[in-house]
C-alpha cells in the first residue's frame, strides 16, 4: 500500500514538472493568437485572446486586438471603451491617441455610428483633443447631418485654428450642403497661412470643376502641379488630374500630353482612362528644338527593366547646365546634375553614374549632354577621343535618325547623331 501512495505521488509530481515546462508564457500565448488570426481561425483565436487578458489585463497589443475585431465585427460597445479606457490609462503621452486611432478605422469602414459612440466618452475625457472632434464631425457628415458635422469642425479649430486637414474637411463638407461660398473661404483660410498648400489648391480644384468653372479649375489643379515639384508621387498624381479634365472637355490633345508626363513620373492610370490614346506612331516632328530652360525631357530605357529616365532642365547656357534627373523605377531614384562653363565648353568624358539622392558637380565631365568641344568635332567628322567610363576610345560621327522622346508633354520626334566607337 505504501509503494502505491508513493507512485502516486511521483505521478503527480512529475506531472506537474511537465505541465510547468510546457506552459506558454503571455507573450508566446499572444504570438500564437497572432498566428491563429492570420489563419483566421477567429474560433479560436478569440476564446484565447480573452483568456489571456484575464491573466493579464493590461498586454496592450492584446488589447488592440480585442479592440479591432469588436470595433468592425460586433456590438459589444461597452467592452470597447472599457478596453480603449485601460490602454489609454496605460499611456504616459497622448493617452488620446488610442481614441483617435480608432475613431478613424471607424470612418474609414462606413460605421459611422460606432464612431460617434466612441467620441462621445472620449470628448467627455480628453474636451482638448481637436482630433477627436474631427472625426465626429467626419461621422455626423456620413450620416447625412452637415450641421452637426459643421459644429465638430468649427470645434476643432477654435482649439488648434491652423489644422490644415480639419478646414479641407469642413470646407468638403459645406461645399457638400450646397455652401460653395463658405466651402471657398475655408480654403481662403488655408491659403492665407499656407500659400504653397497643394491639397488646397486640389480640392478647390474639385469644387471649380464641379462648378463647371473651367478656367479656374485648370488654373488651380495646375498650381498643385507647380507646388509639387520635387514631390513626384503627387505630382504624378496632378497631372494625371489634369489630362482627365482636359479629357473630359474635349481637349485630345493637352490630355494626351499630361498623361504621357504623368506616366513618366510613374502614374500610368490616366493614359489608360482616355478617350482617345495617343498614337506614338506619329509623333511630332521638328527639325530644331531650342534646349531651353523649365524644359522637361524623357525616355523610355530598356535595361534589365523598362523605366523612364526624366530631366528636367534648370539652367541651359554656355557657362552653366543644370538638370534635376530621375529613373521611374520602382525606387523613384533622383538626383541633380551641375556642370561648370569648363564642362560645358571642353569635357572629353561623359558621367554615368547616377546614385540616389546625389548632387553631383561636374567640371571635367559632362552628364546626357556632350560638350561642345566634342560636338564641334564630330560634326566635322573627326575622330573624337571621348572616355564613356571605361577609358579613353575613339568615336566618329555614324549617321543621323529620326529619336523619339518626350519634351514638355510632347511626343517629339528629332534628328538624332549618331556616334560609333572605331576599333
Amino acid at each position: 500500500m505504501r509503494k502505491n501512495i508513493l507512485f502516486i505521488f511521483l505521478a503527480i509530481a512529475l506531472t506537474s514538472l511537465l505541465t510547468a515546462e510546457t506552459e506558454l508564457t503571455i507573450d508566446e500565448r499572444f504570438t500564437e493568437i497572432e498566428g491563429l488570426f492570420q489563419q483566421q481561425n477567429f474560433a479560436e483565436a478569440l476564446p484565447k485572446l480573452d483568456e489571456l487578458l484575464l491573466d493579464d489585463p493590461d498586454h496592450e497589443n492584446a488589447l488592440i486586438f480585442r479592440i479591432s475585431w469588436n470595433v468592425l465585427m460586433t456590438d459589444e460597445v461597452d467592452l470597447i471603451l472599457q478596453d480603449l479606457a485601460r490602454v489609454a490609462e496605460n499611456k504616459d503621452e497622448n493617452p488620446e491617441s488610442i481614441y483617435v486611432e480608432f475613431g478613424y478605422v471607424c470612418v474609414d469602414n462606413d460605421r459611422d455610428t460606432r464612431a460617434i459612440e466612441l467620441m462621445n466618452p472620449a470628448i467627455a475625457k480628453f474636451p482638448e483633443a481637436y482630433d477627436l472632434y474631427v472625426i465626429r464631425g467626419l461621422a455626423n457628415s456620413h450620416l447625412g447631418n452637415s450641421d452637426l458635422a459643421i459644429a465638430d469642425l468649427e470645434k476643432a479649430l477654435s482649439i488648434k485654428p491652423e489644422y490644415e486637414y480639419a478646414l479641407i474637411q469642413l470646407a468638403k463638407i459645406r461645399f457638400g450642403a450646397e455652401d460653395p461660398v463658405g466651402a471657398m473661404k475655408e480654403i481662403d483660410r488655408i491659403l492665407a497661412f499656407n500659400p504653397e498648400s497643394h491639397l488646397a489648391y486640389h480640392t478647390r480644384y474639385n469644387f471649380y470643376s464641379t462648378l463647371a468653372e473651367t478656367e479656374n479649375a485648370i488654373d488651380d489643379i495646375q498650381m498643385a502641379i507647380d507646388l509639387t515639384e520635387g514631390d513626384l508621387d503627387n505630382q504624378a498624381y496632378y497631372l494625371g488630374v489634369l489630362a482627365l479634365e482636359y479629357d473630359d472637355l474635349g481637349i485630345t490633345e493637352k490630355a494626351q500630353q499630361k498623361a504621357l508626363h504623368a506616366k513618366a513620373l510613374g502614374n500610368f492610370v490616366p493614359l489608360g482612362l482616355l478617350s482617345s490614346i495617343p498614337d506614338f506612331s506619329q509623333p511630332i516632328e521638328i527639325n530644331s528644338f531650342p534646349f531651353s530652360q523649365d524644359i522637361f525631357f524623357a525616355w523610355e530605357v530598356h535595361h534589365n527593366s523598362d523605366y523612364w529616365f526624366v530631366a528636367e532642365i534648370e539652367t541651359n547656357s554656355p557657362d552653366s547646365i543644370v538638370f534635376d534627373w530621375m529613373m521611374s523605377n520602382s525606387d523613384y531614384n533622383r538626383g541633380r546634375i551641375m556642370m561648370d562653363k569648363q564642362a560645358v565648353q571642353e569635357a572629353v568624358s561623359l558621367y554615368n553614374y547616377f546614385y540616389p539622392g546625389d548632387v553631383t558637380q561636374l567640371s571635367e565631365q559632362t552628364s546626357v549632354w556632350v560638350s561642345r568641344k566634342v560636338f564641334q568635332s564630330l560634326k566635322t567628322n573627326q575622330s573624337v577621343q571621348i572616355d564613356t567610363g571605361n577609358g579613353f576610345k575613339s568615336f566618329q560621327l555614324k549617321n543621323s535618325e529620326p529619336f523619339f522622346f518626350l519634351a514638355n508633354d510632347i511626343t517629339v520626334q528629332v534628328k538624332a547623331l549618331r556616334i560609333e566607337e572605331i576599333d
